[in-house]
């Protein structure tokens, strides 16, 4: 295609998963019902037991719940009416890019958490009368608070970079989200600097908290 030919995409086609076709909408919207109570039954348990919710384990469980209870309707409601016909399954260029931080933004936070969850055990296992003393409530608060700023600040990196490209068309991503690597295999421009930092960025990430994680049960 010439340059002067080509035509900025501007909306892109989510193609959803593969051999799930065949499967009725009502199956995943079940699933996606399932997940959602799980995680509110999960959530007004620790809230409402007063001894839960006064320590720390409980209360990084009923966060990781609030945050999976945030990342399903990132995706699933895409999912479902996409279902149903090709039309349906179309996302604007700006839906594309806010779709993408929130997925990256919550699951990075989910990763995040994870870790600090792990030196939770890891002092109550080990260190058992420094606990409540390390473990403060506002110690606990400042660890939440942690790990979304760093998992907005991983997504604020990670969301522009596909889109910093053009596409040019098609515009067909073969997932059900619009995901780096799906979405990058669209780009009519060189790539490479682009996957290298992406690359980086989620292995620097990756890296630190399996070394964490892995220093927390040694």
């Amino acid at each position: 295609m010439e340059p002067g030919n080509e035509t900025l995409v501007t909306d892109f086609v989510l193609e959803g998963l593969a051999n799930t076709r065949e499967l009725p909408s009502l199956f995943f919207l079940l699933l996606y019902l399932l997940t959602l109570l799980g995680n509110a039954l999960t959530l007004l348990i620790v809230l409402c037991d007063p001894q839960l919710h006064a320590l720390p384990t409980y209360g990084f469980l009923g966060y990781l719940s609030f945050l999976d209870a945030c990342l399903s309707p990132v995706t699933v409601p895409k999912i479902l009416p996409g279902l149903a016909g090709p039309s349906s399954r179309t996302i604007s260029f700006g839906g594309c890019v806010v779709q993408l931080y929130a997925f990256h933004f919550l699951a990075s936070t989910v990763w995040f958490l994870y870790t600090v969850m792990a030196y939770d055990c890891f002092l109550a296992i080990c260190h058992p009368l420094r606990y409540t003393v390390v473990m403060s409530r506002r110690a606990c608060v400042g660890l939440a608070a942690g790990t979304s700023l760093t998992g907005s600040l991983h997504a604020a990196i990670q969301a522009p970079l596909p889109f910093c490209l053009p596409y040019c068309g098609p515009n067909r991503v073969e997932y059900f989200v619009c995901d780096i690597p799906a979405t990058l295999k669209l780009a009519c421009a060189d790539m490479a600097t682009n996957r290298a930092v992406i690359l980086a960025n989620i292995g620097a990430a990756a890296a630190v908290c399996f070394l964490l994680i892995c220093r927390s049960h040694h």
